[in-house]
């Protein structure tokens, strides 16, 4: 018999008054996530985001069996496709009444984020909704008085090279091939020189 997760949690509430039984969920299944080039990212995406994130609720699926994550994101610059003024991602993960599902490796943005985002569907129904995971999402922030793009996991992003060939087929790193990064934060690219290598390599597709 299979019991939902919000279910499951009721049944582990310990009866005492006041003590609460919390836990972390265990991700229900390992994704492979295979490592993309950077110009296979930008071509493959269905749109290209510059945004701000300002909103982020949590809630469980209508199964009670699994937990997802609706990303508000409001859109500051559409650099491929036509979104709308805002839009929702939706990811799967999240907490709800002390419950956390997290999916191995998934860093999702958080309420007050910016960044650039490489958007593989909105309406798909996928665990992430960013291409490639991590590999699509970009950071931005303040770094010696001037806004620059990090990766996911927050290395600086130096440079973006398309050409870097692909030898072997194999799982992500975290980052896109070709997109080049260093440690020294103050060396990351600064958001519209990021931005005009990214559009150059699309041919200035909107």
């Amino acid at each position: 018999m299979r019991i939902g997760l919000k279910r499951l949690f009721r049944r582990l509430v310990l009866p005492a008054a006041g003590v609460w039984l919390c836990f972390a969920l265990a991700p229900v299944s390992a994704a492979v996530v295979l490592q993309m080039g950077v110009a296979e990212l930008s071509e493959k995406a269905e749109s290209v985001l510059h945004g701000r994130v300002v909103a982020s609720r949590s809630e469980w699926t209508a199964d009670g069996k699994s937990i997802v994550t609706h990303v508000t994101v409001e859109v500051l610059d559409n650099m491929k496709g036509s979104a709308p003024q805002q839009v929702t991602l939706t990811f799967t993960g999240g907490t709800v009444d002390g419950v956390s599902l997290t999916l191995s490796g998934l860093r999702m943005p958080s309420l007050g984020d910016e960044g650039i985002y490489f958007i593989e569907g909105m309406n798909r129904g996928l665990d992430c909704p960013i291409l490639g995971w991590n590999q699509g999402h970009f950071r931005i922030r303040n770094e010696g008085g001037e806004r620059r793009v990090f990766t996911a996991d927050g290395r600086a992003v130096t440079g973006l090279d398309p050409s870097v060939p692909q030898t072997t087929r194999q799982f992500s790193e975290e980052i896109a091939r070709g997109v080049r990064t260093a440690e020294d934060a103050p060396r990351a690219l600064g958001v519209g020189d990021f931005k005009n290598q990214m559009r150059g390599m699309m041919g200035g597709v909107r």
